[in-house]
């Protein structure tokens, strides 16, 4: 649990605006150099191709329609990078921080969707789902509510997932991010850890 409080410090940062969860089926994807992107995704793709790792990837195990994402930890010289991905996000490579997300102005009760997974070397892959709103007094974010999907175990095939968001706040949010991870600890990552997503929904 302590891994899964890292990884929300690192991802809850500055947010941007878009409509829903966007592209929550990994249906559309855009096509760089020598990999593909899920459009309005964020992930570490375009910062490590020049070495042959490409994180993101767009997978045919979808649990509906033709696409998943599936997210891949690699090796580095030293140590290894997670896969990861945030929604509507950009991503710093060196901290890990996640500047991105959505407007949400709804107190949903759940967060749903598929996953499947393999985790290597002790690995838990996670999904997450953050709901916040901006406190302005204090020019910074308070954390509404979340949703947490985290897993040690080998899970071959799709698994539905239907966790409740947890309040601690009466507020209304305004924003949201979604953060899908192959390591809770991003600085501890294991290659080969692999997760796939797909088809989000509040």
């Amino acid at each position: 649990m302590k891994n899964i409080y890292v990884l929300l410090l690192l991802v809850l940062t500055a947010f941007t605006i878009h409509a829903q969860i966007p592209n929550a089926d990994f249906e559309n994807w855009t096509a760089a150099a020598s990999y593909d992107d899920p459009d309005n995704w964020g992930t570490l793709n375009s910062a490590l191709v020049a070495q042959s790792i490409v994180t993101v990837t767009k997978s045919t195990n979808a649990s509906h329609g033709t696409f998943a994402a599936q997210l891949t930890a690699h090796s580095l010289i030293v140590g290894a990078v997670p896969g990861i991905i945030g929604s509507n996000a950009m991503m710093n490579l060196t901290s890990f921080s996640i500047h991105g997300g959505f407007p949400c102005t709804t107190k949903y009760s759940k967060f749903t969707g598929y996953y499947s997974c393999n985790p290597q070397g002790g690995d838990t892959v996670a999904v997450i789902a953050v709901l916040t709103k901006w406190n302005s007094s204090l020019g910074k974010k308070d954390t509404i509510a979340m949703a947490t999907v985290a897993d040690a175990s080998v899970q071959a095939n799709a698994i539905h997932f239907n966790v409740p968001f947890v309040y601690f706040s009466n507020a209304t949010p305004d924003s949201a991010l979604i953060v899908g991870s192959t390591s809770t600890n991003l600085y501890a990552a294991h290659p080969n850890s692999t997760i796939t997503i797909d088809s989000l929904n509040f």
